[in-house]
């Protein structure tokens, strides 16, 4: 007879979190930030706030923020949804670049973030004194150094062959030949 038992025992779910995965969402990387699920819930909220607005839009004639009872421009209502808008989007790049400093957000997190922006994961890492060694820390699944192999890269005669390093030095070389 074989026994196992979890050494720890697994999160327990909030409401919401309860609700989403018995619908089938995903929410093991949690709910809010860059995750799967929020990515999920945020398009449909968005194509479903589309479609209303459209379908109000056809029905009564009136703009879109007739529907909040908006028909002609206000200033007060504007700036209320405008410091809505900002606070939110402030707060969640705050949030953001707070868990990536304190080594809480996952590596996969951070890899999704650098692949959005375009950013080099190592020197995104340099600039914003991420530590990624504490981040990796998620098991032997964890991603290799990174910047180990970028140095691994250097000293290897073929990279130093093939590679597109010297690229705008090769040019100019050829260019001083003609």
């Amino acid at each position: 007879v074989v026994r196992a038992r979890a050494v720890e025992e697994p999160p327990a779910l909030n409401a919401v979190e309860r609700s989403a995965r018995s619908m089938g969402l995903d929410t093991s990387e949690g709910v809010f930030g860059f995750t799967p699920f929020a990515e999920l819930w945020t398009g449909r909220l968005a194509m479903m706030g589309f479609t209303v607005g459209l379908a109000e839009e056809l029905w009564t004639g009136d703009g879109i923020l007739a529907q909040i009872g908006i028909a002609c421009p206000n200033p007060i209502a504007t700036s209320i949804l405008t410091l809505g808008l900002v606070g939110g989007t402030v707060a969640g790049a705050a949030k953001t670049l707070k868990s990536a400093q304190d080594g809480t957000m996952t590596m996969r997190t951070f890899k999704r973030w650098c692949d959005l922006l375009g950013a080099d994961q190592d020197e995104a890492a340099r600039a914003l004194s991420v530590d990624i060694k504490k981040m990796e820390r998620n098991g032997f699944l964890a991603p290799d150094d990174l910047a180990a192999i970028a140095e691994a890269r250097r000293s290897n005669p073929a990279d130093a062959v093939l590679s597109m390093d010297g690229k705008a030095e090769a040019m100019a070389a050829a260019a001083a030949m003609k």
